[in-house]
């Protein structure tokens, strides 16, 4: 002890400090370092992006000379204060409980506590910035990695735990809608909303789009001529669905530009129709909606009727109903005349029976149950087990519904009301 000046000692303390402080601020970062950052910058070919993602690939090494480091270190420091402590209080109980106490001092504010907040606020500059270190420590001290990661893998089977050999961080569609909407920097709220859409668009199926069979125009063969022309000529579709007597029975489909001209040329009306009828395009009920539009561009179809398992028609979908769910309609009001509902100057919204729960929920921010029925006339047979009379008032989570008009078997208008704002 005699022949080490004091004053290296404690340079010796200092600089161990440091090492301990430089491996819990790695430490910290590399497991606090945003995955999906680190992949873009690695596709940049960023190469201290590159070293880390290497190091992050085995995390058990990774782990393994940090802590091996960082042991080390805080080892090397106490026994160096322990000396230090011994030279100037003698060999007894007191000093070396006062080196126990500097030591953890020491070690749990300048090599823990302060590095791993620093190392938890920026984990990307020094995540990078220690991989440079960290690359060739592992390679050097591979070999007692190697046997204390063996060892570590032997005791961690005797409690029958499996070591994971590649994590690829990904994420469910839920955790990825709630990280688009909790980002900030997304300066538009728009542009946020249009990604969010596009994330939901696999869990919602064609049949929470599609425009129900009761609101659709259609050409009836069997009607008269004048009828169907007009039917044609004042359409502010693009397509009309061509039937015989009942929507059941589909012939085919028209597109109206092509009708238009073909009124030209002088031939019948019914002729004309038969002529430049396409093939109908089916699609399955359950399909989702993300789906469809994969198989809207692969069969490079714009429209598509919806069918039951049974084959009935239960509605149609056109590719711009698909767009109009990613993007939404840019004016309010179209919106919830399309969408059959209209919001009062009390607050309280007029709905059709068939406007769907979905639609309501999103647009309004209701939240009525979607798990049941889809549709208001739906879920209000369901919940009352009857057809309601015009009057009827019912309650339903935290709203309060009143029947305005029924007509036949259903529910034709009905008035809803949130409870928190009456």
């Amino acid at each position: 002890m005699t022949d080490i000046p004091i004053l290296f000692l404690i340079f010796l303390i200092i600089l161990l400090i440091i090492l301990s402080g430089f491996f819990s601020i790695s430490e910290t970062s590399m497991m606090a370092l945003n995955r999906y950052k680190l992949k873009h910058d690695a596709k940049n070919k960023n190469r201290a992006a590159l070293t880390t993602q290497k190091l992050l690939k085995s995390t058990d090494k990774l782990l393994g000379v940090i802590l091996l480091g960082n042991n080390l270190v805080n080892s090397g420091a106490a026994a160096i204060i322990t000396l230090l402590t011994i030279h100037f209080y003698g060999e007894n109980e007191l000093s070396i409980t006062l080196a126990t106490l500097i030591t953890a001092f020491l070690i749990l504010i300048f090599s823990e506590i302060t590095p791993k907040i620093i190392g938890a606020r920026y984990p990307q500059k020094i995540a990078y910035f220690a991989s440079y270190f960290l690359n060739p420590l592992l390679k050097i001290t591979y070999p007692i990695i190697y046997i204390v990661n063996l060892v570590a893998s032997f005791l961690l089977s005797i409690f029958g735990i499996k070591k994971i050999i590649n994590d690829n961080h990904n994420l469910s569609t839920r955790e990825l809608k709630t990280v688009v909407s909790e980002n900030i920097s997304f300066r538009q709220k728009n542009h946020q909303k249009i990604i969010l859409n596009i994330i939901e668009l696999n869990e919602i199926s064609v049949q929470d789009v599609m425009t129900p069979k009761s609101k659709i125009d259609f050409v009836d063969l069997n009607d008269d001529t004048k009828n169907i022309e007009l039917t044609i000529r004042t359409t502010e579709h693009d397509f009309l669905p061509v039937c015989d007597k009942n929507f059941s029975n589909i012939y085919g489909i028209i597109k109206i530009k092509t009708m238009l001209k073909s009124f030209e040329s002088g031939f019948k009306i019914v002729e004309n129709v038969k002529k430049n009828m396409l093939e109908p395009y089916f699609i399955p009920i359950e399909t989702p909606l993300l789906s469809q539009l994969q198989n809207f561009k692969r069969t490079k179809k714009n429209l598509g009727l919806i069918i039951d398992e049974y084959g009935e028609v239960k509605g149609l979908l056109t590719i711009a109903d698909i767009v109009n769910q990613i993007i939404g309609d840019k004016d309010l009001n179209f919106t919830l005349d399309k969408l059959g509902f209209k919001v009062e100057d009390d607050n309280s919204v007029l709905a059709e029976g068939t406007c769907l729960i979905r639609d309501l929920n999103k647009e309004l921010g209701f939240d009525l149950p979607i798990s049941g029925p889809r549709t208001l006339n739906g879920l209000i047979i369901e919940y009352i087990q009857e057809i309601p009379d015009s009057g009827t008032t019912l309650k339903i989570e935290s709203y309060l519904i009143e029947i305005l008009k029924k007509e036949e078997m259903a529910v034709k208008l009905a008035r809803i009301k949130s409870i928190n704002v009456i």
